[in-house]
């Protein structure tokens, strides 16, 4: 399952995404959308993590949540007002 959280400033799934296909379908479809971000792994509160910058800016943190040796969960934070901790 994927959640995003744009806290109605930036564009989000609206939705939670279910299922690994569609999952996997809507993170390849991401860097299309702004091709001149970086992405890179980092390991964040709640565990292993990704920044995004783009433009010296961090618009997105992404966290997954590991279950039995595989990727449960996908967390993509977008809101600004819960970003300030990586700015």
């Amino acid at each position: 399952m994927l959640h995003s959280d744009g806290g109605g400033f930036v564009s989000a799934a609206r939705r939670p995404v279910l299922g690994a296909d569609r999952v996997a379908r809507f993170l390849l479809g991401v860097p299309h959308l702004a091709p001149g971000a970086q992405v890179a792994p980092t390991l964040t509160p709640d565990g292993l993590g990704f920044f995004v910058t783009l433009d010296g800016t961090t618009p997105s943190v992404i966290t997954l949540g590991v279950r039995g040796g595989r990727i449960a969960d996908v967390w993509i934070m977008r809101n600004p007002d819960k970003l300030t901790l990586w700015r």
